[in-house]
């Protein structure tokens, strides 16, 4: 929608086709540089280890050699392997 938005505020000042890819252009590099810079924090991971710690918390939990099976992804894990 914000392309379409664009293209009908461009189409104003240059001819439909070259505000089409105006446009387009726009939308392909703005947005995600606007993503980027807006949203770089939500996406790093860095001293960040609550999963990790689940995880671990839950292999260690697990009896010697259990296999664990996850239905709702489709994996088979066999405990002993992961467990140091």
């Amino acid at each position: 929608m914000g392309v379409l938005f664009l293209y009908e505020q461009l189409k104003k000042f240059i001819p439909s086709t070259m505000s089409g890819i105006v446009a387009t252009i726009i939308g392909l590099v703005a947005v995600p540089t606007i993503m980027a810079a807006n949203n770089w924090d939500d996406h790093n991971r860095h001293d960040r280890r609550m999963a990790r710690d689940f995880a671990i918390n839950f292999l260690e939990s697990c009896p010697p050699n259990a296999i664990y099976l996850r239905k709702e992804i489709m994996i088979l894990i066999h405990c002993g392997m992961h467990k140091k």
